[in-house]
């Protein structure tokens, strides 16, 4: 697939976020199926919309559905979204995921702002055609970016329809580690991760499913090592890595495309850059630093990987 668009909110023409109704909306409809100024769209369909309202359609197949009307107890501050393998509507399809036993209506919350009024707030989104990352500096905290991910995953299984996920907010709240802030991984490979879901398991039965999300560790995570590495000058990164948890076979069954967790990453700062070697030769990258927890990841500007 060709390399992913990297939209963010100083470009030029770029959309402003707020903590206004429809302002996510209105952003995801400029990165994703338009395009804005020199940014090209990332090659996805608006499927239905209404207002304050959109269902989004990626080459993943399954469609991202989005509540930005305030409908949530977070009201204008955050939207709600859900994800389905087939929709006729807003908000009406089949196969969604979380189902509402998994999270009541109007769905999971993805943090805008930590205020309701039209303060603009800075973001960063990537996305190829099938998968993107969403990060917002809500004002909840310096340098505090809350996340939202949705679409396709690198799957070990070979014709794993169903390897697509959404990693949002369980619950309302500001500077929250729930959801795709990724400030915990599983020590257990049958765990599962708050806010990540999958449509079905690798299998292809059932319902949505709770899907596990494990990396280096989760200390690691928030207290990452000196870096670049004081041992040989380099910058180490891992997958994070997708299980079907207590579902399935409950073994890995992939992993994220395009976001990695940075090992070795304290001297390191928002927004640098370097190039991949080793198994990540000809790569390039650039540092999303989330400051409030002391994570970093590796977000990935060259072409992502795609399982077949």
């Amino acid at each position: 697939m060709p390399a992913p668009v990297v939209y963010k909110s100083s470009d030029t023409s770029a959309p402003t976020l707020s903590g206004t109704t429809g302002s996510l909306v209105a952003l995801l409809d400029a990165c994703l199926v338009n395009g804005y100024g020199s940014k090209s769209a990332a090659g996805w369909t608006k499927a239905f919309s209404a207002t304050n309202k959109g269902s989004y359609l990626g080459s993943a197949g399954h469609y991202l559905d989005v509540d930005d009307s305030g409908a949530g107890s977070g009201v204008a501050k955050e939207a709600n979204v859900r994800g389905y393998e087939a929709m006729t509507a807003v908000a009406t399809g089949t196969g969604p995921f979380p189902t509402t036993s998994q999270a009541a209506s109007p769905g999971l919350y993805v943090r805008k702002s930590a205020t309701a009024d039209a303060t603009s707030r800075g973001w960063v989104l990537i996305a190829d055609g099938t998968t993107f990352h969403f990060f917002a500096l809500t004002g909840d905290g310096p340098g505090f970016y809350a996340g939202f991910s949705f679409g396709r995953f690198y799957s070990f299984k070979t014709g794993d329809t169903y390897r697509s996920c959404i990693f949002a907010h369980t619950a309302t709240g500001s500077a929250t580690s729930t959801g795709p802030e990724i400030t915990a991984l599983q020590t257990s490979i049958t765990g599962t991760t708050s806010g990540l879901y999958a449509p079905r398991i690798a299998a292809g039965t059932g319902t949505s499913t709770n899907q596990g999300l494990l990396g280096f560790s989760t200390s690691v995570l928030s207290s990452p090592g000196t870096g670049p590495n004081p041992t040989d000058g380099n910058v180490y990164i891992s997958r994070l890595f997708v299980a079907d948890g207590g579902s399935g076979d409950g073994g890995l069954r992939g992993y994220l495309r395009g976001i990695y967790q940075i090992i070795t990453a304290s001297a390191l700062n928002d927004g640098d850059t370097f190039t991949g070697a080793g198994d990540f030769a000809g790569r390039t990258f650039t540092v999303l630093k989330r400051s409030l927890s002391g994570a970093y990841f590796a977000l990935e500007t060259s072409a992502w990987d795609s399982s077949s």
